[in-house]
């Protein structure tokens, strides 16, 4: 979608709770950072503003480019950002942690997944942290999402205009697997509804099969969490959050 990562951008222009987390984890971990999916720059930038020296890699060109229009002002040096395939890339340093937020792991394969923990695992320094964020199975499974009601809404920063966020998923237990459709209708000036339309195919992960991954790609443990708070995970948890440590 040709408008997504400025929609995207407008639509987690507010969204802020899981940055204390990844920011919980730069301090402790130090730097540098790498962001694996890094899109438009909402959690690298975020950390470089906080001192930390960042690199963020996506696949997707339009999204680095918006990610370099609007980067914040920081000292040279401090955020960076390549373009390159998550689950198949070298780069010429390692880093203290790699970070792969909002679900990005359950956008890939199974195949393409394992890879990119293997090949984050072998960009950490020495007992470097690997964190991710992963849905919970159960919103993996759910159905019954009303394609009528918006899940949000929000003024675009660019155009003005208001933007409503409509979903609808079906989960295929076969296949284990959710295919989600997002649409976001964009009011013009002129009246006029635009549609954008984007399909993704989301994973189902159950927290065995995530830690076993884990140990495959050569970590030398790991712990799942429930939520943003850092506490345990359980059945009823909110969020799957897998923090893993480089031998």
């Amino acid at each position: 979608m040709r408008e997504f990562p400025r929609l995207y951008a407008g639509l987690y222009r507010t969204f802020r709770a899981d940055l204390s987390f990844w920011r919980q984890m730069a301090f402790a971990a130090g730097g540098p950072i790498l962001e694996l999916g890094s899109g438009t720059g909402r959690v690298a930038a975020d950390l470089a503003r906080r001192g930390f020296v960042v690199t963020g890699i996506d696949s997707d060109p339009a999204m680095l480019a918006w990610a370099e229009q609007h980067r914040p002002p920081l000292p040279a040096g401090a955020l960076s950002y390549v373009q390159g395939d998550i689950a198949e890339f070298r780069l010429p340093r390692d880093f203290s942690l790699v970070l792969c937020p909002c679900n990005t792991l359950a956008l890939l394969s199974r195949d393409q997944a394992q890879r990119t923990l293997r090949c984050g695992r072998q960009h950490l320094l020495p007992g470097g942290v690997f964190a991710a964020e992963l849905p919970h199975p159960r919103d993996v499974r759910a159905g019954g999402v009303d394609p009528f009601s918006p899940l949000a809404a929000f003024l675009d920063a660019e155009t003005g205009g208001p933007v409503q966020v409509f979903a609808e998923q079906r989960f295929d237990g076969e296949r284990r697997a959710a295919e989600v459709e997002w649409r976001l209708d964009e009011l013009a000036l002129d009246g006029r509804v635009q549609r954008h339309i984007l399909r993704q195919t989301l994973q189902l992960w159950e927290p065995a099969e995530v830690q076993r991954a884990v140990q495959v790609a050569g970590f030398a443990g790991s712990s799942l969490l429930g939520g943003y708070r850092a506490q345990n995970y359980d059945e009823h948890s909110h969020r799957m959050l897998v923090v893993a440590v480089a031998p």
